[in-house]
């Protein structure tokens, strides 16, 4: 019986997965692979289960002698069975419901995006950066300190263009973000390469 075991035992981790509800929109792609992998495998799992039950089947009839720790992982692989196939079904029918709440929380998120890329503009906006006369080094902090926005931002971009992908819905190419990052690697290249030519002619 180390192939009912054995049997048991896959479909009890498969049924524990699917049990876990995705959370967000990288947790339902994973979701969504394990079940059609699941689902893939059902015939093969279908076909395991029947020759094992017929098997058993036949030991009844022939009053061949079974253990009760023989009956007892049978009966448990039957019930995992069953439970497997009413998760399979919640799970294909939550997936919908999944689309649907996880493209209506990115349609709040995106908005979101277009804050802190209009934030980041304003921050670009400062005089210090046209100012030659500048501190340096606080110039350099505040570059620092929107470089990790942009990053940010960028990520999110990124982030949500692969989810729209997922969800099936349209594509934003967010021109803005681009722009963002072109407007800040302009002045970041200048002040940190007048730094570097102030520090190399220094060792000159």
């Amino acid at each position: 019986m180390d192939k009912t075991a054995e049997l048991t035992q896959q479909l009890k981790e498969a049924n524990e997965k699917l049990a876990q509800l995705p959370g967000n929109v990288d947790e339902y792609v994973e979701f969504m692979s394990l079940l059609n992998e699941v689902l893939d495998g059902v015939p093969d799992t279908d076909r395991k289960y029947q020759y094992i039950a017929d098997l058993f089947e036949l030991l009844n009839q022939h009053e061949v002698r079974i253990t009760s720790t023989q009956r007892n992982a049978f009966f448990e692989l039957a019930t995992t069975v069953n439970a497997l196939r009413t998760q399979l079904q919640f799970s294909q029918e939550s997936s919908e419901s999944n689309v649907s709440r996880f493209s209506k929380e990115l349609q709040h998120d995106i908005p979101q995006l277009y804050k802190d890329v209009e934030r980041v503009a304003e921050r670009l906006e400062d005089k210090i950066f046209e100012n030659p006369k500048a501190k340096r080094a606080e110039v350099l902090e505040r570059i620092e300190e929107i470089e990790e926005m942009v990053k940010a931002a960028s990520s999110d971009a990124v982030r949500y263009n692969r989810y729209q992908e997922v969800l099936k819905m349209d594509v934003t190419p967010f021109e803005e973000v681009e722009d963002m990052k072109g407007s800040f690697q302009v002045k970041a290249k200048l002040w940190r390469s007048i730094d570097a030519w102030d520090k190399l002619s220094k060792v000159w």
